[in-house]
Formats: C-alpha cells, sequence, structure tokens
C-alpha cells in the first residue's frame, strides 16, 4: 500500500468570489521528510517566516513577520525576495512532487456542504483569515 500526502491552500475567498482555486503539491510520505528540511534550510538561510505568496508580495498589508523582513531587507526587499523565491521554486521544481489543483463554483460548493467555516468567510481554525 501506498501512502500519499497533499499539501495544499486555497485562493480567492468562497464568500466573495464565484470561484475558489485548490492547489498544492502531494508526494509519497517518503518524500516530504527530506522535502521539508531542505525547505527548512532555505527559511533559515533567508531568516524567513512561512512562505505564504498573498504576504510575500503584499508585506505592509498586515503588522507582522513579512513586514520586519521587508523592513530588515530594506532597500534591497526586491532583490532579495525575488533571489529567495527563486530559490524555492527551484527546490520544488527539482523535488519529485507533483503539483494539482481544481477550481471550484464558491456557491456549489457551499450549497454542497463540502465548506468549512473558512468558505464561508467565518474563522474557527485559530487562523486568521488570509
Amino acid at each position: 500500500m501506498a501512502v500519499f500526502h497533499m499539501y495544499g491552500d486555497e485562493s480567492g475567498k468562497g464568500h466573495q468570489s464565484d470561484y475558489t482555486s485548490f492547489c498544492g503539491y502531494v508526494a509519497h510520505i517518503s518524500v516530504w521528510q527530506g522535502f521539508g528540511e531542505l525547505w527548512h534550510r532555505l527559511q533559515m538561510k533567508w531568516q524567513v517566516p512561512a512562505i505564504h505568496m498573498g504576504r510575500i508580495m503584499s508585506p505592509d498589508k498586515k503588522d507582522d513577520a513579512w513586514k520586519r523582513v521587508k523592513a530588515d531587507w530594506g532597500v534591497t526587499w526586491e532583490r532579495k525576495r525575488d533571489l529567495m523565491l527563486a530559490e524555492f521554486s527551484l527546490l520544488i521544481r527539482n523535488s519529485p512532487i507533483v503539483s494539482i489543483g481544481a477550481i471550484v463554483d464558491s456557491a456549489h460548493f457551499r450549497k454542497a456542504g463540502g465548506g468549512h467555516d473558512r468558505i464561508r468567510g467565518e474563522e474557527s481554525n485559530g487562523r486568521p483569515d488570509d
């Protein structure tokens, strides 16, 4: 029996958008430990928090770790950001993981009961709405 893990996230707000995309990566369970170690090394190298494209591309929207990284990097922010993203992208590209994705009709998804509280715009899992 093979065991696979998937890491994914949604894009778009189900309560504000007609469509929501669910995308991520899937790989055999044996791949994730090594990938995770390499990912963590890159985070340590760059001294950055969890990679979240919304935060990286708009670091001034919230007073959080990404806003502090931008302040620390100062005038080199855009150059360093792009170099950092290139390194993370290269790790993904060279790893035996597969990208997956689907786009769903948000209204149908809510009606079918498939959405949890986040898809309705509420937050019940302790994570801030992002």
